[in-house]
């Protein structure tokens, strides 16, 4: 793969990055992930530059998704939770 460190393409724009980007104007997709999608890093098939994942508010903050979304924003991602009041 030919990408950037910021979850880009060099130069120009992956198929799903193109996709992204037409879906949403050129802005970044809150995408919004359950307890399972997180955990198995499915989510970062999408490029994190294009990308904020937002967490259900059922998830539960355990160990487990606590370093899944550590891992994640090492990755480049923003991490938003959803309804959050």
């Amino acid at each position: 793969r030919n990408r950037d460190n910021g979850g880009g393409y060099r130069g120009r724009h992956s198929p799903t990055d193109q996709v992204i980007l037409s879906l949403t104007a050129g802005k970044k997709g809150f995408i919004n992930v359950t307890r399972r999608l997180l955990l198995q890093d499915l989510i970062t098939v999408l490029p994190s530059n294009l990308t904020v994942v937002e967490l259900l508010e059922s998830i539960t903050p355990d160990p487990e998704v606590i370093q899944a979304c550590r891992k994640l924003r090492q990755a480049g991602y923003i991490v938003a939770m959803d309804d959050f009041i």
